[in-house]
């Protein structure tokens, strides 16, 4: 079982809690919670238990898929030495693939939570 973090910016927050808080309604930020402790629970496990719900996207990233009323939400992240699983990014889905951009926030946000551990 991995534990859970979060990446946190220089200036103190935390992008994924506060995407949870701001941009998702609550049933979304419930599901996500329960989605992060499945996560935490689990480890890379949950790719089998609950195929779908999680999508490996390459480069040491994962996803976790949360349908909303109308808007598909997710979160990125990315398990490191330690049996750490670190949340980096969260998003509301717009395309069919997740967005370039996205993951280079991610990735870039990965880098710097592992220079600073």
């Amino acid at each position: 079982m991995p534990k859970k973090d979060f990446y946190e910016t220089p200036a103190g927050n935390v992008p994924v809690l506060d995407f949870i808080e701001k941009e998702c309604p609550f049933e979304v930020q419930a599901k996500i919670t329960s989605g992060i402790d499945d996560i935490e629970k689990y480890g890379t496990q949950l790719l089998y238990i609950r195929p779908g719900v999680i999508k490996a996207l390459g480069n040491k990233l994962f996803e976790l898929k949360v349908f909303g009323e109308d808007k598909c939400y997710r979160v990125i992240h990315a398990y490191v030495s330690g049996n750490i699983v670190v949340f980096l990014h969260g998003f509301v889905k717009k395309r069919q693939k997740t967005d370039p951009e996205d993951i280079a926030e991610s990735l870039s946000r990965l880098k710097k939570y592992l220079k600073n551990r």
